[in-house]
This record gives C-alpha cells, sequence and structure tokens, in this order.
C-alpha cells in the first residue's frame, strides 16, 4: 500500500510539474534523471480502493476517470523531451549551431511532434465510445488536451524559432516548413478556442485548476487582434462573442 501511494505521489508531482513548465514556460523542475524512479504507468489496481469503495461516482464513471488520469500520465512522461529541448533553456543556447546540428534538432522536434500525435490519436478524445459520460469524465478530457495543444504550441513556437534563426539550413525548404508550422499553430491554438470556450459556456471555471488562466492568456490576445481586424460586421459580431466567452 505504502509503494502504491508513493508511486501516485510521484505521478501527481510530474502532472503538476508539466503543466506548470507549459502554463509558465519555465523549465522542469522534474528532469529525466528523476523519472528513472519511476518505474511504470499508474494501473487500475493501485485505485481498487476508490473504485469500490468510493461513493462520489459509480464505478463505471471511476474506471473512465482512472483512465484518464492514466493518459494524463502518458502525456507528462511524453513531454519531459519536450519541455527539455524548447523551455529548458529558453532558446538561447541555440545562437552558434551548425547546419548539421540545426537539422539534427529540428528532426528530434519532429519526432517529439509525432510521438504527441500518436499519443493524440490512441487518446480517450479520440474514442466515439465517450457519449453520455459524466461531466467529470468530459472535464479530466477537456484538461488533459489543454496540455496537449499547449505542446502543440510550444512546439510550433520552437520550430518556427529554428526555421527563421536558421533560414540558410533550410534552403528552398524555408517556406514550406513554415507554412507546416503556421497550420499546425493555427489548428492547435482553435482547438485550444474551443476548449476555453467549453469550459466557459458550461459555468466550470470556478472547479478548473488556476493554471488554466496560464494558457488563455495567448488564445485572448489572438481573439482581440481577430476581432479588432474583422472585415465585415458580421464577423466583428462572431468574433467578438469568441473574444467575451474567453474573457470570462
Amino acid at each position: 500500500m505504502e509503494d502504491a501511494a508513493h508511486r501516485r505521489l510521484w505521478w501527481c508531482i510530474l502532472l503538476r510539474d508539466r503543466s506548470l513548465s507549459l502554463c509558465l514556460r519555465r523549465q522542469a523542475q522534474v528532469s529525466s534523471f528523476e523519472m528513472q524512479m519511476i518505474e511504470d504507468h499508474p494501473t487500475e489496481k493501485y485505485f481498487e480502493a476508490e473504485i469500490h469503495g468510493s461513493r462520489v461516482y459509480d464505478s463505471k464513471t471511476k474506471r473512465m476517470l482512472f483512465k484518464v488520469f492514466q493518459e494524463q500520465c502518458q502525456l507528462a512522461a511524453l513531454l519531459t523531451e519536450m519541455v527539455s529541448l524548447t523551455l529548458g533553456t529558453h532558446g538561447i543556447s541555440l545562437s552558434n549551431l551548425t547546419r548539421e546540428s540545426v537539422q539534427d534538432t529540428y528532426l528530434l522536434v519532429n519526432r517529439v511532434e509525432t510521438s504527441l500525435t500518436l499519443w493524440e490519436k490512441a487518446s480517450y478524445s479520440s474514442s466515439s465510445l465517450l457519449k453520455d459520460v459524466h461531466v467529470a469524465v468530459t472535464k479530466g478530457i477537456k484538461l488533459t488536451m489543454v496540455h496537449y495543444q499547449a505542446a502543440r504550441i510550444t512546439l510550433a513556437h520552437y520550430k518556427a524559432f529554428l526555421v527563421e534563426k536558421y533560414s540558410d539550413s533550410f534552403g528552398n525548404d524555408y517556406f514550406y516548413h513554415l507554412s507546416r508550422i503556421g497550420s499546425m499553430l493555427v489548428d492547435a491554438m482553435t482547438q485550444m478556442i474551443c476548449i476555453m470556450q467549453y469550459f466557459s459556456k458550461t459555468g466550470q471555471i470556478e472547479s478548473l485548476p488556476l493554471t488554466l488562466l496560464g494558457h488563455v492568456t495567448l488564445p485572448l490576445i489572438l481573439s482581440a487582434i481577430d476581432f479588432k481586424l474583422s472585415p465585415s460586421e458580421s464577423e466583428r459580431a462572431s468574433r467578438r462573442r469568441t473574444f467575451q466567452c474567453l474573457g470570462e
């Protein structure tokens, strides 16, 4: 029982650390070395007491909540390399990279991006079985996807930084890479705004973690810019609703 409690504590520490890293764009406090202390992902057997004894939710909902927690832990583990790469040095150590080093770094970033994409495809958010689930499950999934989209936004910014700073290293592929990065950034930001709108419209703001405030800043700024640049009155009305929703 003590071992199970220690494992759960480590995973909670890791989740909080990755959440704060993405939210505040700061270095991770739990490194890949310390990650070695966590031997495996959480399993349902460590939560049997809650699943069968707790009266808060029914057993089916509790198992689904555990699955959401498990996926959050998987995502947190995947983010270890990304956080170290993109936030560990705040981008200041890339001043004198060789062409080969730039390409290697860019390939590493793409590998991280691929691993995140594979995680998303296998996650609960992509499941067609999530109809009529408890609101707590939906909220947990949405919060998980906030971290996923925040990671994509961070990756896109880092990739754009690499391409712009070392444009000569990308040659004729410069505009191709920028176009792909732009598409990724637009998609991630759109998804992030949709999630924030969901929380606002469902009145769940009071029960959400404070770290969510750090993720709403950029969507709020971009929505304000979109609102100011509206090409027509109808677009202006639509974008005003989005801006006001995020501002709440």
